[in-house]
């Protein structure tokens, strides 16, 4: 999967990833995965799947402009590319969830398109999340914010195999 760490910190929101492109039985992939970038005014960072990632780009998605209304506008789209995952009734997104930066508020976006705001100063998404959930809740006397975001995608690429370098961090004013 991966790792995506979002941190608020000094009224910014600092969010990075790894680089790593996995497959499910955890073959390392040789390819250049992009798992952070800029849609107009929101920074979307995703773990799983890159295909359903790649699909929210600016140049194959357009953003509507309430972060309330980007749920049901990823699953509109994500339907209509045929990414999505059906059971028993019900679309999820391919194993895959979202970070996203809005407004210099930070959001997830699980596979059943929940919508949640982040409650304290920090969210990981992907499967290195606990080691890097870990590393941000011990790093809290780090005065860089980009360093705590570093720090903690370099421990999850320590504990997990999905995860690994390159590194990509934004920074949202």
């Amino acid at each position: 999967m991966s790792c995506v760490v979002g941190l608020l910190k000094n009224k910014k929101l600092y969010m990075g990833s790894d680089g790593r492109a996995t497959t499910d039985d955890g073959e390392k992939r040789p390819i250049v995965a992009t798992k952070l970038f800029w849609n107009e005014d929101f920074l979307i960072g995703f773990a799983g799947s890159v295909r359903t990632g790649q699909l929210l780009k600016p140049e194959y998605f357009e953003v509507p402009d309430d972060v309330l209304e980007l749920p049901d506008a990823i699953r509109d789209h994500l339907c209509d590319k045929g990414s999505l995952a059906t059971s028993d009734d019900q679309l999820s997104v391919q194993n895959c969830n979202f970070l996203i930066g809005y407004n210099g508020r930070l959001y997830e976006i699980l596979t059943d398109f929940q919508l949640n705001e982040v409650y304290g100063s920090f969210l990981v998404i992907g499967s290195g999340s606990q080691y890097a959930m870990g590393s941000l809740f011990t790093s809290k006397r780090v005065k860089s914010g980009e360093k705590r975001v570093l720090i903690a995608l370099k421990t999850a690429a320590k504990f997990d195999s999905a995860c690994g370098p390159p590194y990509f961090i934004e920074v949202m004013e």
